[in-house]
């Protein structure tokens, strides 16, 4: 017979104690309450279980009894949550005038093993530390160990991210989401994954999904704004961006989405003020520089342009980022006029 081990060992505890402190009750009525508990843990109906444990405390006066009904209690809750541990034991036998411990409950649900659960700690500390081969290695000796990990799926998925590794990535998240359909931020996730692979398509759809199952956050609107600027969709993008704002108003990427919007529909002194409030709250947001130096470009304003190029161009140099850095380093030696803006922030995708 199938017993969760954390309720075993505060049966077999029961049994051999016994509840002397528990007032007399006949035979009948004691029969009755065994039969109510096991009928509850047999129907996995934890919260009349836990009900009728409570009901017993309140009757004990014995604290040592009182003291392995709360355990046994607690081990109750854990079942609620879905935290039940499957072992194997015989159904311990209690001494008379103590109250019978129900049958086992079906396994709800199988802890990690150790070894999985060990590599998965392992992998999260160097995934955090940017050893991102290592956490990678990690993170695939969990689920060789248990495959329905789904922490590892997502941690290793954010390892590939990292490494540009989009394909390997947006695999990991899908063996996630098979896991936990329901999980919105996995959903933004494999969205932003879609995006850097190009699969613009594919990446509306799980913002969408994103969106629709946690409307509460900011960063799914952010990343779709990102993808209606690109479309040419910019009055989508501009609302996207703005409720990102309003969910979050530091989110300094929003700003600059915002002010790209607005200025491909026209509204240059928005636009300016959107990226000014952008670089205010991230001074290292060298894209928001950079498109702020190309609308004053546009707008005749040339030792500002030059100054705000410059200050870009700098950061991506303290950022490792050559190519960006060439990018604009290139302008600022032609001083050319850029017809497209560029909306090189890339998508956020939350660890």
């Amino acid at each position: 017979m199938m017993l969760p081990s954390s309720l075993w060992h505060c049966w077999i505890a029961l049994a051999l104690v016994g509840l002397s402190g528990i007032p007399p009750v006949s035979a009948q009525s004691q029969s009755a309450l065994n039969a109510q508990l096991t009928e509850a843990v047999n129907q996995q109906n934890w919260s009349r279980a836990i009900a009728i444990v409570d009901g017993m405390i309140e009757k004990t006066t014995d604290s040592e009894a009182k003291a392995k009904l709360t355990r046994y209690r607690a081990s109750l809750r854990q079942c609620q949550q879905g935290q039940c541990a499957g072992a194997t034991a015989p159904t311990p036998t209690a001494p008379p005038g103590s109250i019978t411990p129900p049958p086992a409950a079906p396994v709800v649900a199988q802890a990690p093993p150790p070894a999985s659960a060990n590599s998965l700690v392992s992998a999260q500390q160097k995934l955090k530390a940017g050893d991102l081969l290592g956490a990678i290695d990690e993170f695939s000796a969990a689920l060789q160990t248990n495959p329905e990990l789904v922490a590892a799926y997502t941690g290793r998925g954010l390892a590939y991210y990292r490494l540009a590794d989009f394909q390997a990535a947006s695999q990991d998240f899908s063996a996630a989401l098979e896991r936990d359909p329901n999980n919105a931020k996995l959903y933004q996730q494999r969205g932003v994954t879609f995006f850097k692979l190009n699969d613009l398509t594919r990446a509306l759809e799980d913002l969408n999904q994103a969106i629709g199952r946690d409307p509460k956050q900011a960063v799914p609107y952010y990343n779709r704004s990102l993808i209606y600027a690109e479309v040419g969709r910019y009055e989508d993008a501009r609302q996207d961006s703005e409720q990102a704002l309003q969910l979050d108003p530091k989110l300094a990427v929003a700003y600059q989405t915002y002010g790209i919007a607005n200025y491909r529909l026209g509204q240059v002194n928005v636009a300016i003020q959107a990226l000014d409030q952008a670089i205010k709250l991230d001074p290292q947001l060298a894209s928001a520089l950079q498109n702020r130096g190309y609308i004053r470009v546009k707008q005749g304003e040339w030792p500002d342009a030059l100054d705000d190029l410059k200050a870009a161009a700098a950061l991506y140099v303290q950022q490792n980022q050559p190519d960006l850095y060439q990018q604009v380093q290139k302008q600022i030696d032609t001083f050319a006029q850029m017809d497209v803006l560029e909306t090189s922030p890339s998508p956020t995708v939350s660890p």
